[in-house]
């Protein structure tokens, strides 16, 4: 073996052999808190209650039905309702071809109660 090969792979094995030893001891440092800082625990969101901007959008929010309202939990009704809306022709009234849609019982208490506001 020449001399050089033998000085390089020596050269070689020492500078492999202090990368070993740097990547073990920055393995076994103990981790404190300055370089991991704690995470602050999740801050609940509550959701505050909106002023309405007009007469008219108050009266929107007063006329809502309750069973659509955030805080009705029965899926159950809330998916029935959803299908039974979807068969009062809804791509009638989104492309009104209709001049006069059909309104269920829920629209025509709803349109009857802006109309009073």
């Amino acid at each position: 073996m020449n001399s050089n090969n033998r000085r390089l792979l020596i050269f070689a094995s020492i500078i492999l052999s202090l990368v070993l030893v740097g990547i073990i001891w920055a393995l076994t440092l103990p981790a404190t808190s300055a370089q991991y800082p704690r995470v602050s625990p999740a801050v609940p969101i509550v959701q505050a209650e909106r002023k309405p901007d007009s007469d008219r959008l108050q009266a929107v929010i007063d006329c809502l039905p309750p069973e659509l309202s955030i805080n009705n939990k029965d899926t159950r009704d809330r998916i029935n309702r959803a299908l039974d809306e979807m068969q009062n022709e809804q791509l009638e009234r989104m492309f009104q071809v209709k001049d006069n849609p059909k309104l269920n019982e829920a629209e025509e208490k709803f349109e009857r109660c802006l109309k009073n506001q």
